[in-house]
């Protein structure tokens, strides 16, 4: 008999990456790593008394309307027998690369409980892969006879999904395939006000047709962001590629955040909502109602590391401006302006190309048209607000042709409110930058 093992879970939290390298045949193909923390998923107890949780796992890479790869399967977690805690549920696997503009999706179930999570990336390819590969940061890592889906050059790797360590952390391992005829790889470790910490030339391995580099730096004196840049040349040809890192020390952050006043921060915290989804804003929204201080700081910094690890403060302050004009532009009798429909589409998807504002026709209610031509790999898309509660400057959604907003055919009949001719609305928008 399988039993359940209560716990407190939360929604499945997805750390991914999408990264391209080339067979020893020289294909180009995408390997996609994820990692899933065993404390956001539910543990069943199994008859031999030790704990596993069990996914389901849908990859999927879209192209417009098209389905390229749809692969779905089980995962598992290895028997433990402590269930959740500090563990992970690592995977990877090798899809193909495609030319063009697509999207690579993750979609994890948990299938105790029914919860799921969901990541995407898009990807804009030509479909090769140049000398360098995407760089691996590595976990752990020991050499195979038999290769598996986290193999590269007969190693087998545990790689470290997110790009941030603590100060107490001695080294950084990464790992890359260099797949060009230069005799040697250059490696410049630079900080992120361009100061050249480390220049050195590293060594490489052969494997088959492909070299191998794996090299370790030590990080005991690093604070702050830095790019990795590998670098080689031949024949003047010239190649690259890089990864950023950042080092922090987790329990006493020297962070942007840990400036701010915590009845501020916890205001700022709100203010993500529109743009904070699923398992992130669960996270934070979790964290504000323990009242601790010290974890919302982290929480915020990290959030914003997530969206840009090489400038997460500057990434806050360009978001909280763009708060400050839904507030001045969207807000009404009750709700402030990024609570608001439009301040929400403001925020999420940026200001749009056009507005077609119908605010003063006698046959319809207030609505206004906007036009997005960029909303992520979909391209264009149509948001229709109107104002039918006569509430001053209160304008809710009715209508979008975006992927994943409300979707309403009859919205035109929505707004009528007479019989005859609707007159032209106008182009533009009076809101104040």
């Amino acid at each position: 008999m399988v039993s359940s093992f209560q716990v407190v879970w939360a929604q499945p939290e997805i750390f991914a990456e999408v990264l391209h390298f080339k067979t020893q045949e020289g294909k180009p193909y995408q390997e996609v790593q994820f990692r899933i923390p065993a404390n956001t998923v539910k543990f069943n107890t199994l008859e031999n008394g030790f704990y596993q949780a069990k996914l389901r796992v849908n990859l999927l890479q879209v192209k417009g309307t098209d389905t390229l790869t749809n692969y779905l399967y089980e995962l598992l977690s290895p028997p433990q027998q402590i269930p959740g805690g500090s563990h992970n549920i690592i995977d990877a696997k090798k899809l193909p690369l495609h030319p063009g503009l697509f999207k690579t999706i993750i979609k994890v179930k948990d299938q105790h409980n029914g919860l799921t999570a969901e990541f995407e990336k898009a990807t804009n390819s030509n479909g090769q892969v140049q000398a360098f590969s995407n760089i691996i940061l590595v976990e752990s890592y020991e050499a195979l006879a038999k290769p598996n889906d986290f193999t590269h050059c007969n190693l087998n790797m545990i790689p470290r999904l997110l790009p941030l360590y603590r100060a107490d952390e001695d080294f950084v391992t990464f790992f890359a395939e260099y797949y060009g005829n230069a005799k040697k790889v250059n490696l410049n470790l630079v900080s992120e006000d361009s100061v050249r910490v480390l220049k050195t030339a590293i060594p490489t391995f052969q494997y088959g047709k492909v070299k191998g580099i794996l090299y370790t730096i030590s990080a005991s004196e690093l604070s702050g962001n830095y790019e990795i840049n590998l670098s080689a040349n031949h024949e003047n040809d010239f190649h690259f590629t890089n990864k950023i890192i950042r080092v922090y020390n987790q329990q006493n952050p020297t962070l942007f955040t840990k400036k701010i006043p915590y009845a501020t921060l916890k205001i700022y915290t709100q203010y993500l909502a529109p743009i904070a989804q699923g398992v992130a804003w669960n996270r934070l929204d979790s964290v504000l109602k323990t009242d601790d201080s010290t974890a919302l700081k982290i929480e915020f910094y990290r959030f914003w590391s997530a969206i840009k690890p090489t400038d997460p403060h500057s990434a806050w302050n360009n978001y909280l401006e763009l708060v400050k004009l839904a507030n001045k532009n969207f807000s009404s009798a009750g709700r402030e302006g990024y609570l608001s429909d439009r301040g929400r589409v403001y925020l999420k998807y940026g200001k749009p190309v056009e507005i077609n504002e119908f605010h003063d026709d006698p046959y319809t209610y207030p609505y206004e048209i906007w036009q997005y031509y960029n909303v992520g790999i979909q391209g264009s898309a149509q948001f229709i607000f109107a104002n039918t509660s006569f509430t001053s400057n209160r304008f809710d959604l009715l209508h979008s042709t975006a992927q994943g907003e409300i979707s309403n055919p009859n919205w035109k009949q929505q707004i009528e409110r007479g019989s005859g001719d609707q007159k032209h609305g106008r182009w533009g928008s009076d809101w104040e930058e």
